[in-house]
């Protein structure tokens, strides 16, 4: 798009009519080339084409900009001087997290426009072999999302508004919906309710997020509110997911408790790269603040466990936001519903280290432990079945790194062969550009060379009609003569 748009504009005036027509322009790439693959390639563009975007081309463009992709080395330039007033949505690409902190803090025209327009935002941070989060990167969301925080009533118009619009959405994909709803004469959102009124309509969907909170004002209901038993027997269906749902009975003489005290989970922001590298302190930590909240309990004063849960394959971090909550440090709350975790969760009776692979090993035992002081027959083959099975997952682990292994080496090679495609593409499009822009001169000068001949030739022709009609002035009076003549 830039590479266009600086070869193109200002040629002639109908390809500027063609380029910047409106009904054409409205998201702009600026980064000269991006590869989306294992590694991200950007590449900055040249201070050159840059000074004339910004000078020539952005002027007349910047009020349709809908979408906007910059990089680190060109936001000073394209997004501090000059205005976009249709702006919705901002890719910020290739930032260090030092960087990006910094215009996040400073710059006053940044932060105006994720707190007025920007409804999307998009980060895509230099790689980083670590892989870590790091306090930086918390800074920097942390600060997005204080930047970006909108308050909104609950709606009355789900039913009337809200419902009917989604049914026209046929061909939608992906569908995310945090509602706060008000109703009444009616029961609560539930499973079915949510199938037969928005699933059903939308054949394509592949991805469903919800989080609807329903208030019901009891104005002389004359049916029973669902209990939360029955809306959880609602989801049953191969459509939905684990799905997490409570309900509160309150009077309106009684306040509400605040969302972090309703929030009965809360748990420590845990590192875990799923690489094997937690110890098992960690662990047992980890399983010590999941049962003392999960007991109700305010500190962390609780006895050791010598059972753990295996949480490794179901926890999945998605910080929906910061909270500090009962005397613990931050800490950020859980998509997935805990319930349904240590439900799924397995017990284990050991735990063992295997130094080869410097791994936590958990030796599964799928019955309840019973204590017992002298091992009986039936434990004995347990442990052996116990101490096969976890061979068994070990030699699966080992065949899994190794398909791992290759996976990333396939994914190098393609990356590779991406890069030199791109690079010959790029190389190919550069060079039948400037064919192109050659060829436009040329025509352009023949275009000057035929418009002077044609000047030429118009002269010309006034001199002929001129000697012409002097001619025709000497005829006529040589004949007013030759007349005279023969009068005489």
């Amino acid at each position: 798009m830039v590479d266009i748009l600086y070869s193109l504009v200002d040629v002639t005036q109908r390809f500027d009519q063609l380029i910047l027509d409106p009904f054409y322009i409205h998201n702009l790439d600026m980064t000269s080339m991006m590869m989306k693959s294992y590694y991200d390639r950007i590449y900055s563009i040249e201070n050159k084409v840059l000074d004339r975007i910004c000078k020539n081309i952005l002027p007349r463009i910047h009020h349709q900009i809908n979408e906007l992709i910059v990089e680190q080395n060109s936001i000073e330039r394209i997004l501090h001087t000059i205005n976009y007033p249709q702006l919705y949505s901002l890719s910020l690409i290739d930032f260090t997290e030092e960087v990006l902190l910094k215009y996040l803090t400073d710059n006053t025209t940044l932060r105006r426009l994720l707190s007025e327009q920007i409804t999307c935002l998009k980060l895509d941070f230099k790689y980083d072999t670590t892989l870590s989060i790091s306090e930086t990167s918390s800074i920097i969301f942390t600060l997005i999302l204080s930047l970006c925080k909108r308050s909104y009533r609950r709606i009355v118009c789900y039913d009337n508004l809200i419902i009917p619009l989604l049914q026209r959405m046929i061909n939608l994909e992906e569908l995310i919906l945090f509602l706060s709803i008000i109703r009444t004469e009616k029961n609560y959102i539930d499973g079915i309710q949510l199938y037969d009124d928005i699933l059903i309509y939308m054949p394509r969907l592949n991805k469903f997020i919800f989080n609807i909170d329903t208030n019901i004002v009891e104005n002389n209901i004359e049916f029973a509110l669902s209990s939360n038993e029955d809306i959880q027997r609602s989801f049953i269906r191969k459509e939905y997911g684990p799905v997490y749902s409570q309900v509160e009975i309150f009077s309106r003489k009684k306040k509400r408790a605040p969302a972090e005290q309703r929030c009965r989970y809360i748990f420590r922001f845990y590192n875990i790269k799923n690489n094997g590298n937690m110890s098992i302190e960690e662990f047992r930590e980890l399983h010590t603040d999941i049962q003392n909240l999960k007991d109700g309990k305010a500190n962390n004063d609780a006895p050791p466990y010598s059972e753990v849960v295996s949480a490794f394959k179901y926890i999945f971090l998605n910080s929906v936001g910061q909270l500090k909550y009962r005397g613990t440090p931050v800490v950020f709350r859980l998509s997935t519903i805990v319930q349904d975790l240590l439900r799924m969760c397995k017990r284990y009776k050991d735990v063992k280290t295997d130094n080869s692979n410097n791994q936590v090993v958990f030796i599964m035992d799928q019955r309840p432990i019973q204590e017992s002081n002298t091992p009986s027959g039936d434990s004995i083959n347990n442990r052996q079945q116990v101490t096969d099975h976890m061979r068994a997952l070990i030699d699966e682990n080992s065949a899994l790194r190794q398909q791992n292994a290759n996976l990333f080496q396939q994914l190098d090679r393609l990356r590779l062969e991406i890069v030199q495609q791109q690079t010959n593409h790029d190389q190919l499009l550069q060079k039948s550009l400037c064919n192109l822009t050659i060829t436009i001169d040329e025509l352009t000068n023949q275009l000057n060379d035929y418009r002077q001949e044609l000047s030429r030739l118009q002269k010309e022709n006034d001199h002929l009609k001129q000697a012409l009609n002097d001619l025709q002035k000497k005829n006529d009076s040589d004949a007013e003569e030759n007349k005279h003549c023969k009068n005489i």
